[in-house]
């Protein structure tokens, strides 16, 4: 490995939304380099992360567009349908295909497949230079450049760092940009499950009173991804379960419309907080991803709201090179940090508003939001308008 590297982009992370960044500069002919913390080799492995991911159809053009959505195709679970439910009330929400909606409202992956062949599409591309393990020692952020000394003596120079490190985000804390938002007193809990009845490509969204509860088609007729949010409390008492009382307490929220139930692949579990950066960019340095904004996972937005942050800032940046404008300067990265928090807020807002107003036992909020299920459930014009605004159009 050469010790000293001279790029124009580097990004530090090298998760999903660091990874489709990466190839979207490459292919727009920038010369990257990806700095990842952990081996790639490790990430490549099938049972690293058996987590899925819902993709809008925005997100879809994105992964078109770097040449990856025709390898993952294979793997990709369809919604062609969402049924929105509160508990045992007999009102309910149902969005289809219908009309001028001519594609899917949604799809799923599995982490690991996409994981696999972004890792193949990085390591194959001439634009891209990987670096895996590696860690910042020092960071120098200039007028002119920023330098970058690693942990192993490598010197990178470049004209633009960018933060795709995710919620934690080292670089975000080293530079002390400070974030708002707070906590929920919930815990997402991650499983799939294989199961008796096929899942007809619907997508489930039955809201509890802890917290929401996601059922969602996977490739396989027979499984889908599953996230349950729960209160703290229950929820450590939950994945503390073995499989089998885990899997007996599972199927009572999810009822026995698929028949008998049954998880695979193992279990993940994080608290949720809503977290936004005060904050996205600085000279020479931006935040992107779940390093700016992480939200609660009620609308299954997190990577699509971070694909968009990509197609935003390849847009930007296109423009700025075709015009022999400097990429890393202030006036150059304004207008990304204008163009996405608006979004990014919003899409927060939405959330939080959603989790608080389902996640309520109170007799009189339960009755104004089930009216309100019934309500929209009536008129089409105004489904219309959340399945374009869901898949990203």
């Amino acid at each position: 490995m050469s010790k000293n590297i001279n790029v124009e982009i580097v990004i530090v992370g090298g998760g999903l939304t660091g990874s489709i960044l990466a190839l979207a500069l490459a292919k727009c002919g920038f010369e990257i380099c990806v700095i990842e913390k952990l081996k790639y080799q490790n990430l490549n492995n099938i049972n690293y992360d058996t987590r899925t991911t819902a993709l809008a159809s925005s997100s879809k053009k994105l992964l078109s567009f770097i040449n990856i959505w025709k390898d993952i195709e294979g793997q990709i679970g369809l919604i062609n349908e969402i049924r929105v439910s509160d508990g045992e009330s007999p009102l309910f929400l149902h969005f289809d295909r219908h009309g001028s909606i001519n594609e899917p409202l949604g799809f799923m992956i599995e982490n690991s497949y996409l994981r696999q062949i972004l890792n193949s599409s990085l390591l194959k591309n001439p634009n891209i230079k990987l670096i895996s393990p590696a860690s910042i020692e020092n960071l120098s952020i200039n007028n002119n450049n920023v330098k970058i000394l690693l942990a192993n003596s490598t010197k990178i120079e470049c004209d633009l760092i960018v933060a795709a490190d995710g919620k934690d985000s080292f670089l975000r804390n080293y530079l002390k940009i400070p974030t708002y938002g707070w906590e929920y007193n919930q815990v997402a809990i991650i499983t799939n499950i294989n199961h008796e009845f096929t899942h007809d490509n619907i997508a489930h969204e039955r809201f509890l009173e802890a917290g929401p509860l996601a059922i969602l088609p996977l490739k396989n007729p027979n499984r889908s991804s599953i996230v349950w949010t729960e209160n703290k409390d229950n929820a450590n008492a939950y994945v503390n379960l073995d499989d089998v009382s885990f899997n007996k307490e599972l199927s009572k929220k999810i009822g026995n419309f698929l028949g008998e139930t049954k998880t695979y692949g193992g279990k993940f579990n994080y608290p949720l907080k809503l977290q936004l950066a005060k904050q996205y960019i600085r000279n020479r340095f931006i935040l992107i991803g779940d390093s700016a904004h992480s939200i609660h996972p009620i609308a299954g937005q997190g990577l699509n709201l971070s694909i968009r942050d990509i197609s935003a800032l390849i847009n930007i940046l296109n423009v700025a090179k075709k015009y022999g404008f400097d990429i890393g300067t202030k006036e150059v990265l304004k207008e990304f940090q204008q163009v996405r928090r608006s979004d990014n807020l919003l899409m927060a807002a939405t959330t939080d508003l959603l989790n608080k107003l389902f996640s309520n036992n109170n007799p009189s909020i339960k009755l104004i939001r089930d009216l309100g299920l019934g309500f929209t459930n009536n008129y089409p014009a105004l489904k219309k308008k959340f399945i374009i605004h869901a898949i990203g159009n």
